[in-house]
């Protein structure tokens, strides 16, 4: 078995009840250990003591941390619990309306009010929408307003998957992995070579991780 140790008290706390509970169970299918309230205190290459005093011994330990804000920005300027600078609906910093910031590094809002999850299509549309306003703005011209579409988000895991269509419908299975091999291989269609391209292609065909 392979423990995973998560300081929450369960795995990915921010996703539905339906999501994670489909996801603990494929874990256990494949034979992962989640040991939740958790925390690894010390790590000497080789033995790792935990929160509760136990110990694993001659381990190879895979560290993940999540995200944090790298470069904190001196001014006046609103900030989110994750370091996001709090944009407008232009994407400009409300006291310093010639500042324009786009991607993760903004706390950008849904028709709602809702500050929007970090997403690659966020960070995309946002950045072109940035660069666009400050192109009209260096011209004279008005900026436009950042309508973020959102198509949806997918977790996939193994040989299966599961999210939200339109963060409303649910789905899960070969069909969310399709859609996520899918969705890379157009992304990096113009980053990447095209045999790189054409194995994302194949892998949304198949399902094949």
């Amino acid at each position: 078995d392979i423990p995973v140790i998560e300081v929450k008290d369960s795995i990915l706390p921010g996703m539905p009840v339906t999501i994670r509970g489909y996801l603990e169970q494929r874990c256990v299918a494949r034979r992962l250990h989640l040991l939740t309230g958790l925390s690894v205190q010390a790590f000497d290459g080789r033995t790792v003591e935990l929160s509760d005093g136990s110990r694993m011994e001659n381990v190879f330990l895979c560290w993940s941390t999540g995200t944090k804000f790298g470069l904190p920005i001196a001014g006046d300027h609103d900030t989110i619990r994750d370091g996001r600078i709090v944009v407008d609906e232009f994407l400009r910093v409300p006291p310093h309306p010639e500042v324009f910031v786009a991607g993760d590094a903004a706390a950008m809002s849904d028709r709602n009010g809702n500050h929007l999850r970090k997403a690659v299509n966020f960070s995309v549309y946002s950045g072109r929408c940035a660069g666009k306003n400050v192109r009209r703005v260096a011209q004279g011209d008005t900026p436009r307003s950042f309508t973020p579409k959102d198509l949806g988000w997918v977790i996939p895991f193994c040989n299966t998957a599961t999210g939200k269509l339109f963060s409303k419908v649910t789905v899960r299975g070969r069909f969310p992995l399709a859609l996520h091999y899918f969705m890379c291989g157009y992304r990096n269609y113009n980053t990447t070579n095209r045999l790189h391209f054409l194995n994302l292609m194949l892998r949304a065909l198949t399902c094949k991780h």
